[in-house]
C-alpha cells in the first residue's frame, strides 16, 4: 500500500530519477517571449493548421523588407 503513495524524485542528484529541465529563457523577458510562441504553435496544431509553414511565413517577413 506504501508503494502507491511514493511518489519519484526528480532531478539530477544523487537517488533521483533523471526528469524534464525547466525551459531556461535567459531572463523574464525572454520567458515571456517564448510563452507567447508556444502559446501561438499549440493554438495552431489544436486547429490543424500548417505550423512550421506558418512559422517560416513570419520569419521571413522582415527578411523581405515587409512591416506590416
Amino acid at each position: 500500500m506504501l508503494e502507491n503513495l511514493a511518489r519519484p524524485v526528480w532531478g539530477w542528484g544523487l537517488c533521483e530519477i533523471p526528469g524534464p529541465t525547466p525551459l531556461f529563457t535567459g531572463s523574464v523577458a525572454g520567458g515571456e517571449r517564448i510563452a507567447g510562441f508556444l502559446t501561438l504553435i499549440s493554438s495552431e496544431l489544436r486547429n490543424d493548421l500548417e505550423v512550421w509553414q506558418y512559422v517560416n511565413h513570419v520569419f521571413q517577413r522582415p527578411l523581405k523588407g515587409e512591416t506590416n
